[in-house]
């Protein structure tokens, strides 16, 4: 009987399980056939295999409140993508993803999230490359690592709305040679679009590069215009149509 208990014990825990079937102390017999080179778990996160010796994520665990994509899952792996429908047993739970974002998400992978959600980007890339997997979802804070330069046009297609962003980099990497061609220019394009269900598309409303945060009062992107002050409320920089992309290096 002790054996039984430690055989079902380690099938479980294992994260990766033997084809077979035991015979439990109650005398069901618990199938474990599905397993055998079906899935891989790491800590929440099943990852199955695509048949050619890459692996896709498929489910996270019920209940998670965090998940961690590290690169090092990525890589061992080779991960080629994070399903729509992964993520579908924690929307009502997740609050914190961190995800090394050299990984595709199909669209809706992170939409309808029920709590306010926090997502750090890692990884070692030049361009964050999503498209609507955050419709209808919230973001208390995006964190952007300072590899970045850009970011893709619809990223953050229908986020309801974003209160942090933080970029790990400089502001002068941030603003690149006239805000246009910088990473605030991008954000413009990626945020642009967040009027999914007749809402009104918003910046951030603080963006935090260093040290330092700026807010804006009005983030609403249908007025073509958004302002970011410093901490003494005076303008630092912006974009509206006329003036177009502009800084106030005092303010900075």
């Amino acid at each position: 009987m002790n054996k039984i208990k430690t055989l079902i014990g380690i099938g479980l825990a294992s994260t990766s399980v033997m084809a077979g079937v035991v015979v439990a102390t109650n005398g069901n017999i618990l199938d474990l056939s599905r397993a055998e080179n079906t899935y891989i778990c790491e800590g929440n996160i099943r990852l199955e295999p695509n048949g050619d010796g890459t692996y896709k994520i498929t489910h996270i665990g019920a209940g998670a409140t965090t998940v961690n994509i590290s690169s090092d899952i990525l890589e061992r792996y080779n991960v080629t993508t994070i399903e729509a429908d992964a993520f579908d047993d924690c929307r009502n739970t997740l609050t914190d993803i961190t995800i090394d974002a050299s990984v595709p998400m199909e669209d809706g992978a992170l939409s309808n999230m029920a709590n306010e959600l926090d997502i750090t980007f890692t990884g070692d890339v030049t361009e964050i490359t999503y498209g609507h997997i955050f419709e209808n979802t919230t973001i208390g804070t995006i964190t952007i690592p300072e590899t970045v330069t850009s970011v893709s046009e619809e990223t953050f297609y229908g986020v309801v709305d974003t209160t942090n962003l933080i970029y790990e980099g400089t502001f002068d990497n941030f603003w690149g040679s006239n805000g246009e061609d910088g990473i605030f220019g991008s954000l413009w394009s990626a945020f642009k679009d967040t009027n999914a269900a007749g809402r009104t598309p918003s910046m951030p409303t603080n963006i935090q590069i260093g040290e330092k945060t700026y807010h804006t009062s009005s983030s609403d992107l249908s007025r073509t215009a958004v302002i970011y002050r410093n901490s003494k409320n005076k303008d630092a920089f912006g974009y509206n149509r006329n003036k177009k992309y502009y800084k106030n290096d005092k303010n900075l």
